[in-house]
């Protein structure tokens, strides 16, 4: 498409049946007189049937993928076993299929040099459809960096009349 020089926005409206965008469907750039700009959005297909959960395992730090995290899923309704999965791979994602309905999601095992968050994820499995989650632990040695001297003071934030 042509656009004119200056900012430009270009959002996704729909995908493809049996797709779904992979991260955020906006993205905008500037683009100047006699120049061209590029974007692109990543499609994923979705399995050609069935429902399930697609669990996206990440660094809490660095954002970066982590396989070998373990979860189980639990029915809201009764607390039954519904299906477990570990992630894997360059990706850190874990599939599994399981039939429609509501689940809390709960790590197991942390991947190795992670801490284990026990916090149940609640998700709704629609029918014919996987749901994804992500999750993200922090590393075993992780300090949370505190410097007062950079730290903001609060304001007083004034009501009512001020003048």
């Amino acid at each position: 498409m042509t656009v004119p020089a200056g900012r430009f926005g270009v959002t996704v409206v729909d995908v493809p049946a049996r797709y779904r965008l992979d991260g955020h469907g906006f993205r905008s750039g500037d683009v100047a007189v006699g120049q061209t700009a590029q974007v692109s959005f990543r499609l994923v297909k979705q399995p050609a049937a069935g429902s399930g959960l697609v669990v996206h395992k990440k660094d809490r730090i660095s954002g970066e993928p982590l396989a070998g995290a373990n979860f189980v899923l639990l029915r809201c309704h009764d607390g039954a076993v519904g299906g477990s999965l570990t992630t894997a791979g360059h990706d850190g994602i874990g599939t599994v299929a399981v039939a429609p309905g509501c689940y809390d999601v709960v790590e197991r095992t942390a991947p190795a040099g992670y801490l284990l968050d026990r916090t149940p994820r609640r998700v709704e499995v629609p029918r014919g459809w996987f749901t994804e989650l992500t999750v993200y632990d922090l590393p075993v040695d992780y300090v949370v960096p505190r410097d007062p001297g950079k730290r903001v003071p609060i304001q007083s934030i004034p009501s009512g009349r001020v003048s």
